[in-house]
């Protein structure tokens, strides 16, 4: 996983729908929780609803998925995502570049491009502490009755 600290890869990618996705664009606008994931991935089906609470909540979040174009819509439609996607497939260059060994990963991405946290797994207390910094509150509560830690 990247470091916190150094500034993160800029990348362009191509969403489900065909259009394209930058992080710089992105940046913009603020900060960004960069969510990457596998569709038959257990651990990223639990973390999902949680990231699409982030960004009900005014969060900027792409989801980064490492999967083809029509499982990904199918996945999103499965839990009304309304976060923009994009398609790392099918070489995974924008994974690779940022380190990520696992899914899901989650980074908060500073504008002018800083990674400023990142969360490999599910670990409720890192999920919270990007929540914290991007919507200003915690994004788990006990009543969700999910675990405080799951491996990717």
């Amino acid at each position: 996983m990247k470091p916190i600290g150094p500034k993160a890869p800029d990348f362009v990618l191509p969403s489900p729908d065909g259009t394209s996705i930058s992080l710089s664009q992105a940046l913009d606008a603020g900060p960004v929780a960069l969510f990457f994931y596998k569709t038959e991935c257990p651990t990223c089906a639990l973390a999902f609803p949680f990231v699409q609470r982030l960004h009900e909540r005014g969060a900027a979040v792409l989801g980064i998925a490492q999967n083809g174009a029509e499982e990904v819509r199918s996945y999103q439609s499965r839990f009304g995502a309304t976060f923009p996607g994009a398609l790392d497939e099918p070489f995974f260059l924008t994974s690779t570049a940022y380190g990520v060994e696992m899914t899901p990963t989650l980074f908060l991405v500073e504008p002018g491009g800083r990674i400023a946290d990142a969360v490999e797994a599910w670990q409720r207390d890192g999920y919270d502490r990007i929540a914290a910094a991007l919507a200003g509150g915690p994004l788990v509560t006990d009543d969700d009755g999910v675990p405080a830690f799951r491996p990717g």
